[in-house]
């Protein structure tokens, strides 16, 4: 029955009780653990990941991930810390990474709302001196009150920052930064 909710749940941050699936539509066990795993995957998962063999173009698909060196999968950027994290997905791995309740280090130094409240001496100095544009879009994927939280803890910390909404028709994805990038490198590059 394990190997059936990872097959279906894989990304997921959050088990639903199987009892109460059970119950409601009086399923097996087996059969309710996957019907879970779905809801949850369908809620959590789904936005980015596929179940298919065909990726969505933002996030690599999981068919065949049990075995498959972490941010290896193709045409996917990866974090350097996953890259080189040595990790191939085993049922294990992939229930710790689904599980687990607190950051790993390697989540930790990639995650800005982690690290920066961290910060002191020279590279918090060096920060103070930039100014930090958080670019968001407020379509499909993005939770907008993220980039707030970040500008918050940046302005905690005294780091100059500016939250740039795209508005709601706006998505962030490789098409709108495509649009977008232009027009940032050019601000950017002004004297």
């Amino acid at each position: 029955m394990r190997k059936s909710v990872i097959a279906v749940l894989l990304g997921a941050a959050v088990l639903l009780p199987v009892a109460s699936v059970v119950a409601k539509y009086r399923l097996s066990a087996p059969d309710a653990a996957r019907a879970a795993g779905l809801q949850v995957f369908e809620a959590h998962c789904a936005a980015c990941h596929s179940r298919t063999g065909v990726a969505k173009g933002y996030a690599p698909y999981l068919v065949g991930v049990v075995g498959r060196r972490a941010g290896t999968a193709p045409g996917f950027a990866y974090s350097p810390a996953l890259k080189n994290s040595g990790i191939v997905w085993t049922e294990d791995n992939l229930m710790k990474w689904i599980e687990r309740p607190d950051p790993t280090d390697y989540f930790f130094v990639s995650s800005p709302v982690h690290f920066v409240p961290t910060l002191a001496g020279l590279h918090l100095d060096v920060l103070r001196t930039r100014h930090i544009t958080l670019a968001s879009g407020e379509g499909k994927w993005e939770d907008i009150g993220e980039s707030f939280r970040l500008a918050k803890i940046l302005g905690d910390m005294g780091i100059p920052n500016w939250v740039d909404s795209w508005g709601k028709e706006w998505d962030h994805d490789w098409v709108t930064w495509r649009n977008k990038l232009p027009g940032y490198l050019d601000e950017w590059t002004k004297k």
